[in-house]
């Protein structure tokens, strides 16, 4: 599950308020696929030791307060293992190819 910025996706009526966090990255079509994408890398290009992301790492994407950051932070490290379980072994160039192929053939 990824959470993207619920105004990006609202703005196209593709979430109502109270789906607003479990939007599934196959559901973003186009640009909101893109924009998600985006803020997904962007995560993972916060910290150098992704291993730290989650503790270390403050991402202000899903909203402004603690609950919806902590939110970003556990499901932005969770995602990241499932499409790239290996994403810590690797240098992050070959995992953000990884990552970006996995997104776009779903």
């Amino acid at each position: 599950m990824l959470i993207v910025d619920r105004d990006d996706c609202r703005d196209e009526g593709k979430v109502s308020e109270q789906d607003e966090l479990n939007l599934d990255i196959s559901e973003i079509q186009g640009t909101k696929k893109e924009i998600a994408l985006h803020k997904l890398q962007s995560a993972f290009e916060l910290h150098h030791d992704r291993r730290n992301l989650i503790d270390d790492t403050s991402i202000e994407i899903g909203g402004k307060d603690n609950i919806r950051k902590q939110q970003w932070r556990s499901r932005v490290l969770c995602f990241g293992r499932i499409f790239c379980p290996d994403a810590y072994t690797k240098p992050f160039d070959d995992m953000n190819t990884e990552l970006k192929n996995k997104i776009s053939h779903r």
